[in-house]
């Protein structure tokens, strides 16, 4: 049974549950399957560090849907570091590190944590298809956030940059676990739980 950490006034609910997490993966591994087939030449992407936990995860689900073989290549996307998404927010810069990968497949699956406002997936998506120009290049994310109150430059991203397969829709606050952090913290939780904002922003 999962249960949020005692004394921790930082989070306030359990959102999706690691029983949850599990059989969407399992399904999710069965959709992209059904895509890819079982010879794929499948090369999965994954952003660090959010994504590594979902990756992993994933490529697991995968191999038990019928498509083994499959190669992971991890890219470093730094966008906030260790700061905290601003309200309001229109921009930021992304910098990307694909850690000497040498992709040889022809199919290639970006795994993010969260498409957000898009900047890092949207910045990631267009490196790939420049680097590698002759790809079947398709994007997977394990939570995609419905944005009540997005800035032009944010709507505008997500109206271009849709990913492929979606593990969850979640409202729009901070959410932590399964990879996901705030300022850091909580990645090691095995669900997804919403994180008191508040607490964060004035430490």
């Amino acid at each position: 049974m999962d249960v949020l950490p005692k004394n921790d006034p930082r989070l306030e609910r359990i959102l999706i549950t690691s029983d949850e997490i599990s059989d969407r993966v399992t399904s999710l591994a069965c959709e992209i399957r059904a895509v890819y087939g079982e010879e794929s030449d499948l090369c999965i992407v994954g952003i660090l560090k959010g994504a590594s936990v979902f990756m992993t995860d994933l490529a697991r689900a995968l191999c038990r849907a019928g498509m083994p073989g499959i190669t992971m290549v991890f890219v470093r996307a730094s966008t906030y570091g260790d700061t905290i998404k601003e309200t309001g927010e229109t921009v930021r810069k992304v910098k990307l590190d694909l850690l000497g990968a040498n992709i040889r497949s022809k199919n290639i699956l970006i795994v993010d944590d969260i498409l957000d406002q898009g900047f890092t997936l949207s910045a990631i998506e267009e490196k790939m298809k420049q680097e590698y120009p002759g790809a079947n290049i398709k994007t997977c994310v394990f939570l995609k956030k419905n944005l009540a109150h997005p800035s032009d430059e944010a709507a505008a991203l997500r109206r271009k940059y849709q990913a492929d397969f979606t593990g969850f829709e979640v409202e729009d606050r901070w959410v932590v676990g399964y990879g996901l952090d705030a300022g850091e913290c909580y990645r090691e939780l095995p669900y997804i739980a919403i994180a008191n904002e508040e607490c964060f922003r004035h430490g």
